[in-house]
């Protein structure tokens, strides 16, 4: 620590000795907010101050949460930071940033500040410290319920001006929260009511799984709380206030949010949709997405293909085959419940090939299906070899069939059908078409529905 410059080691003290008490479920992040303060009282005249404010900038604030908060406790709280590179992502649908008497740019789920530090590399630095986050808290809200992710994301925004050459003059006791009036701890949907005027909405919501609101109008249940968060966003933004986000691929790709897009669609015109891979710390699989927001008499103007390319096809698995969820869910099954069938589950139908139902059988009720029939696993991730993984199943009766498998039954052709449709599966063109469309981990009726065929 530089011995001439010690009152650095006096900025936001407050903030640090906040810290002190963080909450429980979060409990740990303390080291690296003490390890930010110790980096601006070091400055710039450090030997190494360059290499270690690149890192604390970018990608430490993530490795540093999972280093230093058990995984459960993220897990929880949905608290998955976003990257680097897909912050300056999200950071390129802001525009007018070196305007300063636009409106607010705001992350009502801000975190550590990634997003918030992506949007300020390209706002312009002055002179001196005091000066550029002056001007960057003029433009820059943030909010989390977190006290020491919003301490970071103070401090993280005053070593991005130092690092860009800004001068510090910052006096004795002052504390960094009071250059940034509207980057604070709290309820970032609460807060988001009361802000004015609003330009741009980037977000990372929380991951975690909820219990539907009782006003929600798209589903019943538990649901992932980004797309709970992400509507009521939407809701109070103002007409024409830009939207980019990241969201788990669920809500561009899964059956049971259409009705939740269909209501995003109600509330902003979709600009782009662009998906993006595996959220690493979350390990979800997410998109990238554009919205801006409509008021109520605006002329809704939709891209072709909204959430997914929807070329044209001119044979899908549906014309030839109807496609079913199989209709037994193990831990519901009662004893002597109905006729004893040949029972097929994921664990024991091999991959590939044909095979003849009847080795398990089972005491069921419910729908059988009668071979021959392709069963296709309903698991599935972008990173199998394999997206559609499949087998021939043969036999003599009708066969009960686990949930966690698809049944294409064969309106004609029969046997010989099916062995078409197998040898299909295994074609690349087939990965890449259900990469495409879905990139959650388990296969939908809807889409092997859409699976073109030749």
């Amino acid at each position: 620590m530089s011995s001439d410059r010690p009152e650095l080691v006096r900025i936001g003290i407050g903030l640090l000795s906040g810290f002190l008490n963080p909450p429980e479920r979060l409990k740990g992040y303390g080291p690296f907010i003490a390890d930010l303060h110790r980096l601006i009282a070091d400055g710039p005249a450090a030997a190494d101050f360059a290499e270690r404010a690149e890192r604390a900038v970018n990608g430490e604030a993530s490795t540093r949460l999972i280093e230093l908060v058990p995984s459960y406790r993220v897990k929880r709280t949905g608290a998955f930071f976003t990257s680097s590179e897909l912050s300056l992502r999200v950071a390129e649908a802001v525009t007018g940033l070196r305007n300063p008497g636009a409106g607010w740019i705001v992350d009502p789920a801000c975190g550590a500040g990634n997003l918030l530090l992506a949007a300020a590399k390209k706002m312009p630095v002055e002179t001196s410290l005091v000066a550029t986050l002056t001007a960057w808290g003029q433009r820059l809200a943030g909010f989390d319920l977190h006290r020491g992710f919003i301490q970071a994301t103070h401090l993280r925004l005053a070593l991005l001006a130092q690092s860009r050459g800004a001068v510090f003059d910052i006096p004795p006791r002052c504390s960094l929260e009071s250059f940034f009036p509207q980057i604070r701890h709290g309820d970032g949907l609460r807060a988001l009511a009361r802000l004015s005027p609003i330009t741009h909405l980037v977000v990372n919501p929380p991951f975690a799984a909820v219990m539907s609101p009782k006003r929600c109008r798209w589903a019943k249940g538990r649901v992932t709380k980004a797309a709970v968060f992400f509507e009521r966003c939407l809701e109070m933004l103002p007409p024409e206030a830009a939207v980019s986000a990241i969201l788990p691929d669920v809500l561009r790709s899964g059956s049971r949010y259409q009705r939740w897009r269909e209501a995003m669609e109600k509330l902003a015109e979709v600009r782009s949709v662009r998906t993006v891979g595996n959220f690493r710390t979350a390990d979800i699989d997410v998109f990238h997405l554009q919205m801006c927001r409509i008021g109520t008499h605006q002329v809704r103007r939709q891209l072709q293909g909204v959430w997914w390319s929807k070329r044209a096809v001119r044979t899908k698995i549906a014309d030839k085959f109807a496609v079913h969820v199989g209709a037994v869910v193990p831990h519901r099954l009662k004893p002597a419940e109905g006729p004893v069938s040949p029972y097929l589950h994921a664990k024991h139908v091999p991959h590939w090939g044909e095979y003849r139902a009847g080795l398990e059988t089972v005491a069921f009720a419910g729908r059988r299906f009668s071979p021959p029939f392709v069963v296709i696993r309903r698991t599935s991730s972008p990173t199998d070899q394999f997206r559609a993984l499949g087998t021939l199943i043969l036999g003599d009766q009708p066969v009960a069939v686990e949930n966690h498998l698809l049944v294409c039954l064969p309106r004609f052709g029969g046997l010989e059908e099916c062995r078409r449709l197998l040898a299909h599966l295994r074609a690349p063109r087939i990965n890449r078409f259900l990469n495409s469309r879905i990139r959650c981990r388990h296969l939908t009726v809807g889409v092997v529905r859409e699976i073109p065929l030749p």
